[in-house]
């Protein structure tokens, strides 16, 4: 099983904002010295914010994908190892509010936000199709 994050609506009408901004300051004739910091300024508000891209969940392992600074990233972990839990970030309890917290062994390597572009159904069907393989993979 997969999840992938997916860009939401509000973050393409941002992005448009910010680009039409970009040309008005082009178009006003701004210095040379404002629009490198703009530029400057843009590329490091995008780089700076981890982006979790997927989670996949096979039978003997996780693979998490994600990106910071532009550079793609990866954890692998064996899934015996791992556990999942949902938390909200806010007391509303609202599906936008989750996180999935994934633990390896008492650490959490990896949070995944559901307003970076995952679902919350999603976050629990992972969890429940971890526990499966978990207890498919136990020998008794």
């Amino acid at each position: 099983m997969e999840i992938k994050a997916h860009f939401s609506r509000i973050g393409y009408i941002l992005l448009g904002v910010w680009v039409l901004l970009f040309f008005v300051m082009i178009f006003l004739e701004y210095s040379p010295a404002v629009m490198f910091i703009y530029v400057a300024l843009s590329v490091f508000i995008t780089g700076v914010k981890p982006f979790t891209y997927s989670i996949l969940l096979e039978k003997d392992r996780v693979t998490i994908v994600w990106y910071k600074y532009f550079i793609k990233r990866r954890i692998v972990r064996d899934i015996q190892s791992v556990t999942m839990d949902v938390v909200y970030i806010r007391s509303s309890g609202e599906p936008d509010d989750a996180v999935l917290k994934i633990f390896a062994g008492p650490n959490c390597i990896h949070r995944a936000f559901a307003n970076q572009g995952f679902e919350e159904a999603d976050f629990r069907k992972l969890i429940v199709k971890l526990e499966k393989f978990k207890i498919s993979r136990q020998v008794v």
